[in-house]
């Protein structure tokens, strides 16, 4: 499997916190089925004040290391965008890293604010579509204004958006109302990944194989493959076409 979204990254937000806790959540993701991360730290000015600028030696150094303790992985450097005016201006000084490609465009995974949709929400995925941005919504199926209608959803679709549901939303770890919003996306068939948003080894963990396994249970295993392993593997293989005339040495991180 392939793990999109994830904050391995150590001490650059609130998920890994040291070498050491990071190393043991790619270590569980591995034993959890997941050869392919995109670690995905938050860029959220003023809480998390992230660009890839500051956060590429960090990643080169992380992955060094990983490769050193013989951990059978491969890993990517992505983000987690928050939608403020702050992270429009980073996309437009070339700061933000992609998570992959997807239709000849560079995909974003954006994150909406937990208590709603912004009123100016649709008009920026106008925006970033209009400069050949994708978003990727992060973990709909936990805001506030999804939860209570998750046909709000449907403009952000209708402009191309992806979706990308959280695993432990999907086997019911979220919460009840989290996972009933999770299959109501499901059913409508817009989801278009499953990651793990994993954050910790305790309350946040990847469970990404039981996510696989409830899919291919209650919607077959097509549907399964599909969201975490063939739809994420195109957002890689379409990452790495985007960026072929990208320094070797960033594989297609700095675009």
């Amino acid at each position: 499997m392939i793990d999109v979204h994830c904050h391995y990254l150590p001490a650059v937000d609130d998920g890994a916190q040291d070498l050491q806790s990071a190393l043991r959540l790619i270590r569980l993701a591995r034993a959890d089925g997941v050869r392919k991360l995109v670690l995905t730290p938050h860029v959220h000015a003023g809480r998390w004040d992230n660009s890839l600028g500051f956060l590429l030696p960090r990643f080169d150094a992380f992955r060094n290391l990983v490769a050193s303790k013989n951990i059978d992985v491969e890993l990517y450097l992505g983000a987690e965008v928050h939608l403020l005016p702050e992270s429009l201006r980073l996309l437009n000084e070339g700061q933000i890293p992609f998570i992959g490609g997807w239709d000849g465009m560079k995909v974003m995974l954006l994150e909406l604010p937990g208590g709603g949709i912004p009123p100016n929400a649709l008009a920026a995925v106008r925006y970033l579509v209009g400069q050949g941005v994708l978003p990727m919504v992060a973990h709909p199926e936990r805001n506030k204004t999804v939860m209570a209608d998750v046909s709000s959803l449907e403009p952000f679709v209708e402009e191309g958006c992806l979706l990308q549901l959280t695993a432990a939303s999907v086997i019911g770890e979220f919460g009840s109302r989290a996972y009933r919003t999770a299959q109501a996306i499901l059913k409508k068939g817009w989801a278009g990944v499953v990651a793990s948003d994993a954050h910790n080894a305790s309350h946040r963990r990847t469970r990404m194989k039981a996510a696989f396994r409830f899919l291919r249970k209650h919607y077959g295993e097509t549907v399964a493959e599909r969201l975490l392993v063939s739809s994420p593997e195109r957002l890689l293989n379409e990452r790495q076409t985007l960026c072929m005339d990208t320094m070797a040495r960033l594989e297609a991180v700095r675009w």
